[in-house]
């Protein structure tokens, strides 16, 4: 009698909770098409649970999903429009099916956040490039290049926009300069010019062979961005994910 009054004093929230929670279990067994369910119904009983939502999108991916796990995001950020994680998941979703535009238009209101993190700027920046809007992309690589001056494929980005618009680029001098490439206005004598050309052309080689679009995905420096869910052990999943979900669980 205690426990039945019990379960009908909890609300929707707290039973979705236990829902995930028993989905992690679940997962953390190896049944994913059972933990899929009850993470179903813990949306159904709350929209909001992003933890269940994001797992769900994460089992999606592994199945090769793309339509379910985009809908989830597009509802979850319905629900949750400040939440960066969604949008960046679903700009992947939208890379994935060589759809720049929907990858922007999904970003754009994030721009600020995404600056701030150096993986998802120089994302943003791959995504603006591949539109033509170079003075974006230069602004994002930048932001991306000052927390991580070694980054090489970024300072080769950066020179493709810089090229776009027409400003040189230079190698720095020898006297302290903090990143490996130096931009500027001007180009001093006997200073050799990088060819950014080949690198851009190298780079977009390197992506087509991998399938994935030329200039979107540009190497290592813009692999998959991981967003972990608010969970602790990951579960081993043989589907890459495009959008950079992975299945965890924070049950030991």
């Amino acid at each position: 009698m205690r426990l039945e009054r019990r379960e009908r004093e909890s609300s929707p929230s707290e039973r979705a909770e236990r829902e995930f929670r028993r989905a992690l279990a679940l997962l953390r067994d190896g049944r994913s098409g059972e933990a899929g369910e009850v993470l179903e119904t813990a949306l159904s009983l709350d929209r909001s649970h992003a933890a269940a939502r994001q797992t769900l999108v994460a089992l999606a991916l592994e199945r090769g999903q793309l339509d379910e796990a985009a809908k989830l995001l597009e509802d979850g950020l319905a629900i949750h429009p400040d939440n960066v994680a969604f949008a960046v998941a679903l700009a992947r979703i939208h890379v994935e099916r060589r759809n720049p535009a929907g990858a922007l238009a999904v970003l754009e209101p994030h721009r600020r956040t995404l600056l701030s993190n150096p993986q998802q700027a120089q994302f943003l920046a791959a995504v603006e490039q591949r539109l033509g809007r170079h003075a974006e992309a230069a602004e994002a690589l930048r932001a991306a290049l000052a927390a991580n001056p070694q980054n090489g494929p970024g300072w080769a980005a950066l020179g493709v926009s810089l090229e776009a618009l027409g400003r040189p680029a230079r190698r720095p001098s020898p006297t302290g300069a903090r990143s490996r490439w130096v931009v500027s206005q001007r180009q001093p004598k006997n200073t050799r010019k990088l060819d950014f050309g080949r690198c851009a052309e190298r780079r977009e080689a390197a992506t087509e062979r991998r399938g994935f679009p030329a200039r979107l995905v540009g190497g290592k420096a813009q692999g998959a961005i991981v967003h972990r869910n608010p969970l602790e052990n990951k579960v081993s999943s043989p589907h890459p994910s495009c959008c950079g979900f992975e299945l965890s669980s924070r049950v030991h």
